[in-house]
């Protein structure tokens, strides 16, 4: 889903892959790898990608929206609601890239 959503986003910037992987600050052929599947960003990539798109990191990997009030727990209830959200943000990150790597393992 990411590379699609990528590529989609792109398009629509009217952006070459060259020019989009220079406003991100990577080479272009790391570019071209995220969007034929064959790579994926860590996470401060794909936090700059989010922010150039105006999007969110879990539009761009394909979360799906929960209800995720107890995710962390009482432990963590000191914690502020934005640092909750980047915590639960950053958790589906690494969820996704756990995914990815069964998937290219497979193949």
């Amino acid at each position: 889903m990411f590379k699609e959503r990528l590529t989609k986003l792109r398009k629509n910037t009217k952006l070459t892959q060259g020019e989009l992987a220079k406003k991100l600050g990577i080479p272009r052929t790391t570019y071209s790898n995220y969007e034929n599947g064959n790579r994926q960003p860590d996470y401060e990539t794909l936090s700059k990608i989010a922010e150039f798109f105006d999007v969110s990191t879990d539009y761009l990997i394909g979360a799906k929206p929960k209800n995720n009030n107890n995710l962390l727990g009482d432990e963590y209830g000191t914690i502020t609601d934005e640092e909750r959200e980047k915590l639960i943000e950053h958790l589906r990150y690494l969820r996704w890239v756990a995914e990815q790597d069964k998937q290219n393992n497979k193949n």
